[in-house]
């Protein structure tokens, strides 16, 4: 599946198909999310699941946050990490076996 959006210029990708392992993961990293730290959480949540990323102003996933002070790569993360979370609550079941 892949996500776009303009200013800042984003594009990434999460599989079409994630593995209920992946989910597992995903859910259990987001779960501690809280408060102050929300969308950090959901940002990290995300970024294992993230195959393609191209962003200017962030161009690597794996950016320390802590290295970085430009506010709207802040807009960025929380983005990402909302469209991830979204798109993992709207996934279809998965057929049963006949």
């Amino acid at each position: 599946m892949d996500f776009e959006r303009e200013n800042p210029n984003v594009k990434f990708s999460v599989p079409d198909r994630v593995t209920v392992r992946q989910q597992l993961a995903y859910y259990s990293e987001a779960a501690a999310s809280k408060g102050a730290d929300l969308f950090e959480r959901y940002w990290l949540s995300a970024r294992p699941l993230i195959t393609f990323w191209q962003c200017e102003i962030m161009p690597d996933v794996k950016t320390d946050l802590d290295t970085v002070t430009n506010p709207k790569v802040a807009e960025v993360v929380i983005w990402a990490g909302i469209t991830v979370k979204n798109y993992l609550d709207t996934l279809e079941e998965l057929p049963k076996n006949s």
